[in-house]
């Protein structure tokens, strides 16, 4: 006898990542400050040392990247939450961005950088991205294009934008196996 495949996928009781609401892995409540915690996740100090600065670049690069560091902490709080799929698909899209703004002006990807987070509410809206990840990229957008911002502090925090998402989908493939 052959097992039967599984048809409650996307039905309401599992997502494409396996996320099982009946068993209440996730906590939906709005708590914290408005971030979605889970039991033991660093999630909400990680996105705390984001939202102190007011500018992305503010970050340090060691901060982000050491042992324990930012990315490293974000990548074991998403381990089974977030597909590398997904996270590469959306790391693949700012890196083209960075690229273009290398050799050009931030009116060159200013489209493409605001529709950054439309395309992120998508993907949380079908379930392939988590919550908490959804709040992260939407709060380093913020810090990404600050009011005042010249044109080169828009460059320096889209580059620590890019920095901070080449960590964590470095993290994330390691903490997947």
């Amino acid at each position: 006898m052959t097992p039967r495949p599984d048809m409650t996928r996307g039905r309401g009781t599992q997502n494409n990542q396996g996320f099982n609401r009946d068993r209440g892995s996730f906590d939906q409540s709005h708590q914290n400050s408005g971030y979605n915690r889970q039991q033991g996740s660093d999630i909400g100090a990680e996105l705390e040392k984001i939202k102190a600065t007011k500018n992305l670049s503010e970050l340090s690069i060691e901060d982000i990247t050491k042992e324990n560091g930012i990315a490293e902490k974000l990548a074991i709080t998403f381990k089974g939450k977030l597909n590398t799929t997904q996270l590469r698909k959306f790391f693949d899209n700012i890196a083209s961005n960075q690229e273009r703004l290398k050799s050009g002006e931030w009116k060159d990807i200013e489209s493409d950088f605001y529709m950054l987070r439309p395309n992120l509410a998508y993907a949380k809206g079908r379930k392939l991205i988590p919550e908490d990840f959804f709040v992260l990229v939407s709060l380093c957008l913020e810090r990404v294009n600050t009011q005042g911002s010249d044109e080169m502090k828009k460059k320096e925090n889209y580059d620590r934008f890019v920095e901070l998402m080449q960590a964590l989908v470095a993290y994330t493939k390691y903490f997947e196996r």
